[in-house]
């Protein structure tokens, strides 16, 4: 198990990433395969990006490409 595992900031982007799941869920066919799967990806690539950010080594990548994304 990984330290960031215990972070509160992981478990909420978590808790995002399953309400999103769950959401999307109930979208039409349409925005599911198109809004609905960039909703998803971004949600995870934010949990990966906090796991990579409490790594000493690849913290300086991680943030980057979270303000690139406008995701902090």
């Amino acid at each position: 198990m990984g330290f960031y595992e215990n972070l509160a900031v992981y478990k909420k982007a978590q808790e995002l990433a399953v309400y999103f799941e769950q959401v999307v869920r109930g979208f039409d066919r349409y925005h599911k395969y198109t809004i609905g799967t960039d909703l998803r990806n971004l949600s995870r690539r934010i949990c990966v990006l906090i796991a990579l950010a409490n790594t000493k080594t690849r913290r300086t990548d991680a943030l980057v490409e979270a303000s690139d994304r406008n995701l902090v």
